[in-house]
């Protein structure tokens, strides 16, 4: 029952042995085989579901009865079981994930791991895909990965751990590597074999020398004999297996401590640091921040999207007051400093780590296993505040800014113009020197596509805070 014969399955679904996810209106659905719906039975029977699901570590998730699935079945005949899932609010990439992102979702499945193994689970996968972030938080969303576990002495996701998570921790720590520069090119990672060429094995730390020189050794013993490895893991006897159960036991404390003590490399501040008052004085940022709570109010959006979020000034407030927001930046320092925020509070706001001069393309299969940023994001409103003058500077035309916009707000828009004579905008184009965008030119942009609303000069300088809606 692969997705790939199952009109309306999710592109990556096809990775998934147990079954394939597809949606029925808003509603989130996972169709499972017949080891899928076993497995996924005694682990709903084991009660360990239920714990996780209350720790906040794994994704709400539950069968979906016999008087319920009708219109499943005429969709999808023939499946053993179906289950639902609830929706996550955005979805993120790995590639969009910052330094601390990745290794708070190593250590979620270290940790889901260690209590599954406990309880005689355990993960099948451990794939950086299977993980999204809700209110700062990550959140494992698959849980057909995990499964009765038939021999403890073996972890069958142990290499895929390592490719998704340690490898990408190892060349960040490193500087040689982010996640974006990772993953983009690799969806499923890196072999070992290319991160010791990457790190060189005189740099490698010695508790990454299991993960990375041995397997490398052990890869090119498989590929040159896999008949051979095999046999050997059958021929075990029980007090091998014993032995072996409480290595892994060792083996995952060790992984836990490598990933907790790796660090991204220090970096010269950002825009995290940057003081919004060197832009604007005291009174303007209050009157801009009170322009922007009566935009949410009027708008009400269900779902927003808040382009240049830095530190999350406008996105925390917008959530507040009852938006799910999609909080876009490329200094990874203020999303960092917003999911912190997000954490304390509680609020729906999500960080997407992307450079909007190249956002996130689909990907995979077919260019369709991974959506693009522009089929994951888009929201009933939109705001770009402090964000034209550095797209502009660095030569995005104004029509393609506009375009930017368009794509991401379904209703409404609140969008700051910045005119070419800002202080900022000169300093940031002084070497590009792009074309001068007047008041003019940047409203001829939108139309056709907005109109607006209302039109209001920012205190202390040249800037505008225009209000559209969907023409």
């Amino acid at each position: 029952m692969s997705s790939a014969s199952r009109p309306g399955a999710v592109p990556g679904s096809f990775r998934d042995p147990a079954g394939f996810v597809f949606r029925e209106g808003r509603a989130v659905h996972r169709a499972l085989t017949r080891e899928g719906a076993s497995a996924f039975r005694a682990l709903a029977a084991s009660g360990l579901l239920e714990r996780l699901t209350a720790s906040g570590a794994v994704a709400a998730t539950e069968e979906v009865p016999a008087d319920a699935r009708a219109p499943l079945d005429a969709r999808f005949p023939g499946t053993e079981a179906f289950l639902s899932h609830r929706e996550v609010p955005w979805l993120v990439e790995p590639c969009e994930w910052t330094f601390e992102m990745l290794r708070e979702a190593a250590l979620l499945h270290l940790e889901v791991l260690e209590r599954s193994r406990r309880e005689g689970f355990t993960l099948l996968d451990a794939s950086a895909y299977n993980v999204q972030f809700v209110r700062g938080r990550p959140l494992l969303i698959d849980t057909s990965a995990l499964a009765p576990d038939p021999d403890p002495s073996l972890w069958p996701a142990y290499g895929r751990f390592c490719r998704h998570f340690v490898y990408p921790l190892l060349l960040g720590s490193a500087g040689l590597a982010d996640p974006a520069e990772y993953f983009l090119p690799h969806l499923d990672g890196l072999d070992p074999r290319a991160v010791a060429r990457r790190l060189g094995w005189g740099s490698l730390r010695p508790r990454a020398f299991f993960d990375v020189f041995l397997q490398a050794a052990s890869q090119s013993r498989a590929a040159a004999d896999p008949e051979a490895l095999a046999a050997a893991l059958a021929g075990r006897g029980p007090a091998a297996r014993e032995g072996g159960a409480a290595f892994q036991g060792l083996n995952l404390r060790r992984l836990r401590r490598l990933v907790e003590g790796l660090r991204p490399p220090r970096r010269a501040p950002a825009w995290a640091e940057h003081d919004p008052r060197d832009a604007h004085p005291a009174a303007a940022l209050e009157w801009k921040r009170g322009r922007v709570e009566r935009f949410v109010a009027e708008a009400r959006p269900a779902t927003l999207v808040d382009l240049g979020c830095r530190v999350g000034e406008h996105s925390l407030p917008a959530a507040a007051a009852g938006a799910s927001v999609a909080c876009v930046d490329a200094d990874p320092a203020a999303l960092e400093r917003l999911r912190a925020g997000a954490r304390a509070s509680g609020a729906d706001a999500t960080c997407l780590r992307v450079d909007l001069l190249s956002p996130t393309p689909a990907l995979g299969v077919g260019a369709a296993e991974r959506p693009g940023f522009f089929a994951r994001v888009r929201g009933d409103a939109a705001l770009a505040l402090g964000l034209a003058h550095h797209l502009l500077s660095s030569g995005m035309p104004v029509d393609a800014f506009a375009g930017l916009l368009d794509a991401v707000a379904a209703r409404r828009l609140l969008v700051e113009f910045v005119p070419p004579e800002d202080p900022l905008f000169a300093r940031l184009s002084a070497l590009r020197r792009p074309a001068g965008v007047g008041r003019g030119v940047f409203l001829a942009a939108f139309e056709g596509r907005f109109r607006m609303l209302r039109e209001e000069p920012v205190p202390g300088g040249g800037r505008v805070l225009f209000t559209f809606e969907r023409a």
